[in-house]
């Protein structure tokens, strides 16, 4: 069983998540701090156990523990901005392959899908606001393209990203970076003049 102090602060980390989410202060993958109490878990016993001071007592100061929750919040969130921007990135380049094809613009989630863990009809459907027949439809358009390949038989059918997408895919992020690495030695090639 843990120490009253740990159920303590996994109490209040309950109520402070509870308190954001109530509020619509954080969106749930913002809300946890449990990542980086993993990593940093003797300052914030330090903290809880400073703000504790061995037993309840309403009236002292709660700030430190605060804000070691304020800090860990702002860890949390910039170790999340690369993932957002990979996300963003993806978003846009699946958004200019769909554009391309002359395809609807729903065809990007089923996509997207595909290249994070896959899709099935249900989901597909459920995310783009169509039909079952509209969703059994586009998965097929996108099989039969080539984008997407097609796993399990029955209810069990899964549609996964091609090698052929995540080969564009990934020559569109070397372009980028190839692009970010140029961009840069022209300035600084600029600067040199």
């Amino acid at each position: 069983m843990p120490s009253s102090s740990r159920l303590d602060g996994r109490i209040s980390r309950i109520v402070q998540s509870l308190t954001l989410a109530r509020e619509r202060l954080v969106t749930p993958e913002f809300g946890s701090i449990e990542q980086y109490l993993g990593q940093h878990t003797p300052a914030y016993d330090a903290a809880l156990s400073d703000v504790q001071g061995g037993s309840y007592q309403p009236k002292r100061d709660a700030s430190g523990w605060v804000d070691f929750c304020v800090r860990a919040h702002l860890d949390q969130a910039r170790q999340r901005l690369p993932q957002i921007e990979e996300a963003r990135a993806r978003w846009s380049f699946l958004e200019t392959l769909v554009e391309a094809r002359s395809w609807p613009e729903r065809f990007v989630v089923a996509l997207e899908q595909s290249l994070i863990g896959g899709s099935d009809r249900r989901s597909y459907g459920e995310e783009a606001d169509v039909s079952p027949a509209t969703a059994s439809a586009d998965l097929r358009r996108l099989l039969d393209s080539g984008l997407v390949t097609q796993r399990g038989r029955g209810r069990n059918i899964r549609y996964h990203a091609s090698d052929q997408l995540r080969d564009d895919r990934s020559g569109q992020i070397a372009t980028e970076e190839a692009g970010q690495v140029a961009g840069s030695s022209s300035i600084s090639t600029g600067n040199a003049r």
